[in-house]
C-alpha cells in the first residue's frame, strides 16, 4: 500500500487547506490563504483526461498543482473529485433563478428582465429589453448583441466588441459561404430571427445556432 505523501506547497504558498476529495487519480483542495479568501486548487497529472483538472492540457502535462482559475471570482460552496471528473457547487442566491435574468443597465440605474439586446447608435450603445423588444424590434440593426443573463462589467465588454457590429450577418454565422442559418437543435434551415453563439468548452470550440421558434 502507497503511503501518504505530504504537498509541501501549500505550507510554502501560506495556504491552509479547509476541505480536501480525492478522486482516482486527481484531488481537488480548497485552501485559504493569509487575507482569508478561498480558492479551489487540482492536484494530479493526466495528459489523455485533463478536464477534470480544471486546466488546459499543457499544464496537466507540466504541472502537478493549479489553482482553478475560471472559478477565481466564484464562491465554492461544495466539490467532490470523482474517477474522470469533478463535480462543483457554487453560492448564488437563495433561489437558482433570484437575479437569474435581470441586467443592470450601464450607466443608470435601471434594471432590465429577460433577453437584453446591445446594439450601436450613432457611435453609443443602446440597450433593448425583452418587453420593448416585443414591439420595437424592427428598431434593431440586422446584427446586435444579445444577454440571457447578467454580466458584470457589460460596457467595459462591449468596448471590446465594436467590431462586431460591422460584420455582414451571414459571413458571421456562416463564414464566407453566404449560406442560411441551421437551428443546432432541428438541423432545419431559420427563417427571421435566430442567435448564434460561440465558446469554448476545454479546449473545444462550441458554435450553438438557435432560432426565436
Amino acid at each position: 500500500m502507497a503511503e501518504p505523501t505530504k504537498v509541501a506547497c501549500f505550507e510554502e504558498l501560506n495556504l491552509k487547506a479547509i476541505k480536501v476529495s480525492c478522486g482516482k487519480n486527481h484531488t481537488l483542495v480548497l485552501a485559504k490563504d493569509q487575507t482569508g479568501n478561498t480558492r479551489l486548487y487540482s492536484i494530479g497529472k493526466d495528459e489523455s483526461n485533463f478536464k477534470n483538472l480544471g486546466c488546459s492540457q499543457d499544464l496537466a502535462k507540466t504541472g502537478i498543482i493549479r489553482k482553478i482559475t475560471n472559478l477565481a471570482d466564484l464562491e465554492v460552496q461544495d466539490f467532490s473529485a470523482s474517477s474522470c471528473y469533478s463535480m462543483i457547487i457554487l453560492k448564488g442566491d437563495k433561489k437558482a433563478t433570484d437575479g437569474l435574468y435581470e441586467h443592470k443597465l450601464p450607466g443608470s440605474d435601471s434594471v432590465a428582465k429577460g433577453i437584453l439586446h446591445a446594439y450601436q447608435k450613432e457611435g453609443k450603445w443602446c440597450y433593448m429589453s425583452e418587453d420593448d423588444y416585443k414591439t420595437k424590434q424592427a428598431e434593431l440593426p440586422d446584427v446586435c448583441i444579445a444577454f440571457k443573463c447578467p454580466i458584470p462589467n457589460m460596457e467595459n465588454i462591449l468596448s471590446g466588441a465594436k467590431p462586431l457590429i460591422n460584420v455582414d450577418l451571414k459571413t458571421l454565422v456562416d463564414g464566407e459561404t453566404g449560406e442560411e442559418a441551421t437551428s443546432s437543435i432541428s438541423d432545419e434551415k431559420i427563417a427571421g430571427v435566430f442567435y448564434t453563439a460561440s465558446t469554448k468548452v476545454g479546449t473545444d470550440d462550441l458554435k450553438v445556432t438557435l432560432s426565436e421558434q
